[in-house]
């Protein structure tokens, strides 16, 4: 009996554990800041915020067409744990 009792713990002191884990690696957060573009790359850009702290966020899609390095815009991305930022949006 107290081995069955024993199991049925462990098993769900697990189970909660994984579940726990998977519920914070998957807690998105979407950022917005008015920021200076520092660099771009075709997978990436550099951003400086007005505090000078310098931010790399990943896009997918190449917009060094439409950016200009130098130049201020509103920027938004999401932020999740363990992954890189990732770009949602950019305006000037």
């Amino acid at each position: 009996m107290k081995d069955k009792l024993m199991r049925v713990m462990i098993t769900f002191g697990t189970t909660l554990l994984i579940f726990g884990i998977i519920v914070t690696l998957s807690i998105e957060t979407i950022m917005q800041e008015h920021a200076t573009l520092v660099q771009k790359k075709p997978n990436s850009i550099t951003i400086e915020n007005n505090n000078g702290r310098k931010t790399i966020i990943s896009n997918t899609v190449d917009i060094s067409h439409v950016t200009e390095v130098g130049q201020e815009y509103w920027i938004e991305y999401k932020k999740k744990k363990l992954q890189p930022l990732k770009l949602v949006s950019i305006k000037q």
